[in-house]
């Protein structure tokens, strides 16, 4: 038997091995592969970063958050040191984030007991149950990596909250190094909250709870305090910061409609069962029976293991019982809930069944890898793009500057690493300026109205820009058909500012 668990172990490593490679030569060979408006926002905001002194200048017109732990502030810094090459330097730091990911993982499970067939089924399981037809592998692993530091903050959270369950008290490094990792997080809007504090606060105050009843004063109430003080901060931080503006009221009276058709929906479209969907079921079956036995018989260092599934219930609340708009990247912690599951399963049956959920998770993780590998590195087709094309095509013709809508400005530009700047428009009927996730120094009036500008629009917004064009007697100077765009070249700037 134990030969028969050093080969499951090897094997496990290969895979775990190969999956992380395979994403590494993802993000940095093939940066381009899934690309879309939001990442190409965050990759524009690491050139604009690394102009500004590695600090978001006031220019920079952004969302509902602000980056300061994150893939575009780690790539700020490697920009310079890969020839000012933006999609290199962001596709190297989401490869960073998600090592730093694996590596406190890695830290946690061991620091509670896991052995290393544990931690790689876990890990594989995390890398396998994603659609990359969906954002999910874009929160955490790939191309933006929005997420990883959220979980990353969380996983070093639940090593010092493990170590503090263990001497019975905080010690002053981890008060100080946690409150300043709090002030970052809030800084990053309600995110870290959700993910993080909330989570590992609600399980803190659980225990309390239960030492409370069985009238045991020995645990010190410091942790409490501590884990109260940091999620404080964090919350804080985020309200005087203001980088979230949800604008959420209650929902009190369509809960129970918005559950069932935006909630519940969301909360299914998360795990991604694969080619072999039974082997995927099976491992998520395997994963909540882990849970279930780890009620049955938990020890206190254990608690840590349940932060995840408190997180999806407080999305899950908060997104029922408000009007925040509900998508599938809330519930992203059902990824972390497999892993931890399949990990709990094997650590109960360590002999027989660990070595068949094992067995199960080495197949998972061979479908997912090679999943992925045929779909983004050999199924790669970024540089057949329409984007791409028009791209090329403006940097053939000495066109640095154009517009389009948002759904392909920031598309285009980093389809183009850079070389071209395509300006965001509200709509092609009405050509007013948007700027919205870039840079306000590439429009007027920073930028001149005067001179050939290029006006790009898709095949169904084509219309549009027409009747905008004879409305406004626009004199057309070029017209050209690249890929599914239409490319009109006006005399000048014709964009609406109000």
């Amino acid at each position: 038997m134990k030969k028969l668990s050093i080969v499951i172990t090897t094997l496990l490593a290969a895979v775990f091995i190969a999956l992380v490679f395979i994403h590494i030569d993802i993000n940095v060979n093939h940066y381009l592969a899934q690309m879309d408006a939001d990442i190409a926002s965050d990759t524009i905001l690491t050139e604009v970063l690394y102009d500004n002194g590695f600090v978001t200048p006031d220019t920079w017109v952004g969302s509902t958050e602000v980056c300061v732990i994150s893939a575009p502030n780690l790539a700020a810094f490697i920009y310079p040191l890969v020839g000012q090459n933006m999609n290199l330097s962001m596709g190297i730091a989401c490869s960073i984030m998600m090592l730093l990911l694996l590596a406190v993982m890695m830290v946690y499970f061991k620091q509670i007991g896991f052995n290393w067939n544990e931690i790689l089924a876990s890990l594989i399981v995390l890398f396998s149950l994603s659609d990359i037809r969906t954002e999910n592998q874009s929160m955490l692993f790939l191309w933006a990596a929005y997420y990883a530091s959220h979980f990353i903050a969380l996983f070093i959270i639940l090593i010092f909250y493990n170590k503090s369950l263990e001497k019975n008290t905080v010690t002053l490094p981890v008060i100080l190094i946690t409150c300043v990792l709090a002030v970052l997080n809030g800084m990053q809007g309600l995110h870290a909250d959700l993910y993080c504090y909330f989570p590992v606060l609600g399980i803190e105050i659980i225990r309390r709870l239960y030492f409370i009843i069985k009238k045991d004063n020995k645990s010190s109430w410091m942790i409490t305090i501590w884990l109260f003080v940091i999620t404080a901060i964090s919350y804080a931080t985020t309200e005087i910061t203001s980088s979230f503006g949800m604008g959420a009221s209650r929902n009190i009276r369509h809960a129970g409609e918005k559950f069932i058709g935006n909630v519940l929906p969301d909360m299914l479209g998360v795990i991604y069962f694969g080619d072999v969907k039974v082997i995927g079921a099976l491992v998520c079956i395997i994963a909540l029976i882990g849970y279930v036995l780890l009620v049955r018989k938990m020890k206190e260092t254990d608690i840590g293991l349940w932060a995840p599934v408190v997180s999806f219930g407080i999305c899950a609340l908060a997104l029922t019982f408000t009007t925040v708009e509900s998508t599938p990247r809330y519930f992203i912690t059902e990824l972390f809930i497999a892993g931890i599951g399949v990990a709990l399963f094997m650590r109960k049956f360590r002999e027989q069944l660990a070595l068949i959920g094992a067995a199960l998770v080495l197949i998972l993780g061979i479908i997912a890898g090679r999943y992925y590998y045929d779909q983004l590195v050999i199924g790669d087709r970024s540089a057949e793009s329409s984007e791409y094309l028009v791209g090329a095509w403006m940097q053939e013709n000495g066109y640095e500057y154009g517009y389009s809508t948002f759904d392909f400005a920031n598309f285009i530009t980093v389809d183009s690493n850079n070389a071209v700047k395509v300006r965001a428009v509200n709509s092609m009927n009405e050509l007013k300026g948007c700027k919205w996730l870039t840079d306000s120094t590439w429009y007027p009036p920073v930028k001149s109205v005067d001179g050939e500008t290029v006006y790009i629009a898709s095949e169904s917004k084509e219309a549009d820009l027409k009747q905008f064009i004879s409305d406004n007697n626009v004199n057309v100077v070029r017209r050209e058909e690249i890929g599914s765009f239409k490319v009109y070249v006006f005399d000048k700037d014709y964009t609406i500012w109000e």
